[in-house]
C-alpha cells in the first residue's frame, strides 16, 4: 500500500495541472482510500461538517471526491478546502487561490542561505533587530544558568519558546517569582535542549483588550524588490480561550489603505466566522488598527534592515512603547492571511516574477 501511495504521488506531480487527469486521480484516491499523511481527512471533516450533513451518504461521497479533486487540481488540502469555503466557490474563483505547499515552494526560491539561517534562529533574529523588539530576550541552554538567573532578577514572568519552535508550538508563559519556580523552569529548559526566554510584552490596551492573556498581533507581509519596500498583505490575529499566543486562533483581514478590519474573524481549525471576539465581545469587523500609519512606517523600516530577503512575514505587536517585533518568517502563509473570498494567486505571481 505504501508503494501504491508513492506511485500516486508521482502521478500527481506529473498531472497536477491537467483538470481531467486530476479528476480521474481524485476518483482513484477516493476508491482506494488514499489519504495524505499530513492531513487527517476524517477528523477534518468531523470538525468542519455539521453532524446532520455527515449522516447524508450521498452528500459525503460528493464532498470527499471534491476535497480530493481540489487537492489534485487546485493544490488545496482538506483543511484549506474548508477554511476557504471551496465548496461554495466557482471554478474561476478557486483558480485564484493558492495552497500552502505551493506558497512554500515559491517563497523558498526568494531566500538566501544566510537569510534562511537568520530568520530560523530566533535569537539571531533578535540580535539583528534588537532595537525593534524593545524588550529583554536571552538564549538559555544547559550551560547558561547564570544568564537565566540574571534575567530572573529583572523579570518575575517570562515567555519561554523552544529554540526550534514553529507556529507557536511549545510557547508558554512562566512565573519566576520564587527560587523554586526558577529552578523548575530551568530544569524544563534543559530537558527541552535550548530555549529563548523573553520578557512578557506589555501590550497597549487598544489591542490587549481583545484577549488580554495573549499577545495579539498583526501579521504584516513586506516585499522588497530592488526599490522601496511595500506591504502586500496584513491580518489581525487574536488569541482565544486559555491560549497565551494568537497562532491558530482568530484572524481577520486588514485593508492596506485604511487599516480597517474588513473581514469577519476566522478560526483556523473551525468553520465559524465572528463579527466580534468570541470571548470578550469586542468588535472585529469594521474595527480600525490603532496607530496604522505608525505600523506601516515601522514595517517598511524593519524590512530594509535585511533587504536581500525579499519577502518576510512579520508578527508585530502594539506595546505601551509603540509597535514591536515578535518574530519574522521568510515563508509566511499568504492565502491564509487573505480575507474571505479573496484569492492571492495574482499577488504570488507578481512577487515571484
Amino acid at each position: 500500500m505504501k508503494k501504491g501511495k508513492r506511485t500516486i504521488k508521482r502521478i500527481k506531480n506529473k498531472l497536477y495541472a491537467n483538470r481531467a487527469s486530476a479528476k480521474m486521480l481524485a476518483q482513484v484516491r477516493y476508491l482506494t482510500g488514499y489519504e495524505d499523511p499530513e492531513v487527517d481527512y476524517n477528523r477534518t471533516i468531523q470538525r468542519f461538517v455539521p453532524a446532520d450533513r455527515q449522516a447524508d451518504r450521498k452528500y459525503m461521497r460528493k464532498l470527499k471526491k471534491d476535497i480530493l479533486f481540489s487537492e489534485m487540481y487546485y493544490g488545496m488540502d482538506a483543511i484549506e478546502y474548508f477554511r476557504y469555503r471551496f465548496e461554495d466557490l466557482s471554478d474561476k474563483a478557486r483558480k485564484t487561490y493558492v495552497g500552502r505547499r505551493e506558497v512554500v515552494r515559491a517563497l523558498m526560491k526568494l531566500e538566501t542561505p544566510e537569510t534562511r539561517e537568520l530568520f530560523r534562529d530566533k535569537y539571531k533574529t533578535y540580535k539583528r533587530f534588537e532595537k525593534y523588539y524593545k524588550r529583554d530576550i536571552v538564549k538559555v541552554g544547559a550551560e547558561d544558568k547564570d544568564i537565566f538567573l540574571s534575567f530572573c532578577e529583572k523579570h518575575d514572568m517570562a515567555m519561554v519558546k523552544p529554540y526550534a519552535s514553529r507556529q507557536g508550538w511549545g510557547v508558554h508563559k512562566v512565573e519566576l517569582k520564587t527560587e523554586e519556580q526558577r529552578e523548575q523552569v530551568f530544569r524544563e529548559i534543559v530537558e527541552e535542549g535550548c530555549c529563548v526566554v523573553e520578557e512578557v510584552l506589555n501590550q497597549g490596551y487598544e489591542i490587549a483588550k481583545y484577549h488580554p492573556q495573549s499577545a495579539n498581533t498583526l501579521r504584516v507581509i513586506t516585499n522588497v524588490n530592488g526599490g522601496d519596500p511595500e506591504i502586500i498583505l496584513c491580518t489581525a490575529r487574536f488569541g482565544t480561550g486559555d491560549s497565551v499566543i494568537d497562532n491558530g486562533c482568530v484572524s481577520a483581514g486588514v485593508d492596506l489603505e485604511t487599516g480597517m478590519i474588513i473581514t469577519p474573524g476566522r478560526e483556523a481549525q473551525k468553520s465559524g466566522r465572528h463579527l466580534r471576539h468570541p470571548d470578550t465581545g469586542y468588535q472585529i469587523l469594521g474595527a480600525s488598527v490603532p496607530y496604522w500609519d505608525d505600523l506601516v512606517a515601522f514595517a517598511k523600516e524593519i524590512a530594509m534592515v535585511v533587504p536581500e530577503q525579499r519577502i518576510v512575514g512579520w508578527d508585530l505587536a502594539l506595546s505601551v512603547d509603540g509597535w514591536v517585533i515578535i518574530e519574522g518568517n521568510t515563508r509566511p502563509g499568504l492565502q491564509v492571511l487573505a480575507g474571505d473570498g479573496v484569492g492571492v494567486r495574482s499577488i504570488l505571481e507578481r512577487i515571484t516574477r
